[in-house]
């Protein structure tokens, strides 16, 4: 090898190509060499005409054009669709990691003929994982890699994403701040979107519930296991402790904890509207100290029904949340000369 210019090394024609190494006093550093070639033709997926649903038979189409603008009237198409869990925060409580359920898994593999136009369709079923198919929260990622190939051997790789759950709608609760106020009123803001993300305008309902909150502060190996996350309990023989955490771990979510605790009393309930961009604002009266979950619920155009959570606090000075320990402040963004407020809710 020669020096090109500083900082800068030229590989010399008519070498090999494939991988060289660089060498130098401080190190090594790997490169690939190959031959350019420039592409004919290029690969796009076209728009989904129909929602895709779980356990039913899925088509999504592709198209090869050259750079031309006419379709590519040969070749084949080789692809696989890979399937991922993707589970929601709340599942990830004590030892419950799902590491072994999160892996991808090839679902399909085959190969498929071009069209005259230029077109080529993949054909498959997104089943649920039957591993954990109880939570009807789990989303599930489908990834489609193509590879075209063309009757001369140029190869184009393309790569789609679906997103799919047990309903077509999920839904966003976030409140500005970390703790509310006790006699001031508030604002909880809701987003209404389809599973891919896009916005989903639509009506739904709301409920305002105050929690009972346990009688004492717990350690980490007195929490039980969730009831929401009693249908991923292995089956067969288990001894008392063995949902419990570990008096050690570190994995504190108060969230976790607070999600648990059940209803006392219903305050009050409304029907809301998002806008066109799928958001809207659900205004809350003053409330007095203590712990609060606001729940919203709303259907896809199957008919099923979503519904989001988010649990909150109401505190004063005075205010313990029967928590091993809480620091939160009271927004999170302000302006210069605000004032901020930091709370210890110390149990």
């Amino acid at each position: 090898m020669s020096l090109a210019r500083p900082g800068g090394i030229l590989i010399p024609g008519g070498r090999a190509l494939g991988n060289w190494s660089l060498g130098t006093s401080h190190g090594t550093h790997s490169v690939r060499v190959e031959e350019y070639k420039r592409p004919t033709f290029e690969v796009h997926w076209k728009e989904q005409k129909s929602a895709l649903r779980l356990n039913h038979s899925a088509e999504v189409i592709g198209e090869a054009r050259t750079y031309f603008g006419a379709p590519l009237t040969s070749g084949r198409v080789r692809y696989t669709v890979a399937r991922s869990m993707v589970f929601p925060w709340w599942c990830f409580w004590g030892h419950f990691e799902f590491q072994n359920l999160q892996s991808p898994q090839v679902i399909a593999a085959a190969e498929v003929k071009i069209e005259n136009d230029g077109s080529f369709k993949i054909q498959f079923k997104p089943e649920v994982d039957g591993r954990e198919s109880s939570l009807r929260e789990i989303k599930y990622n489908y990834v489609i890699n193509a590879e075209v190939l063309d009757d001369g051997g140029e190869t184009r790789v393309a790569q789609k994403t679906i997103v799919l759950s047990h309903q077509a709608i999920e839904a966003s609760l976030s409140l500005s701040s970390g703790f509310v106020l006790e006699d001031k009123p508030f604002e909880i803001l809701l987003r209404r979107t389809l599973i891919s993300g896009d916005p989903a305008p639509g009506l739904g309902a709301w409920k305002l519930v105050k929690l009972k909150e346990p009688p004492r502060v717990q350690m980490p190996a007195e929490d039980a296991v969730p009831h929401f996350l009693e249908s991923v309990v292995a089956k067969g023989l288990r001894l008392p402790d063995d949902g419990k955490k570990a008096r050690w771990s570190p994995n504190y979510n108060w969230r976790l904890l607070v999600r648990d605790w059940p209803e006392a009393a219903k305050i009050t309930n409304d029907s809301i509207e998002t806008d066109k961009k799928g958001r809207a604002a659900i205004s809350l009266p003053k409330l007095t100290v203590g712990a609060y979950r606001l729940v919203y619920e709303t259907k896809d155009s199957f008919g099923v029904t979503a519904e989001a959570q988010t649990e909150f606090f109401v505190a004063n000075e005075n205010y313990k949340p029967q928590l091993p320990g809480l620091f939160l402040i009271s927004q999170t963004q302000a302006k210069v000369g605000e004032l901020l407020i930091c709370g210890f809710l110390l149990g």
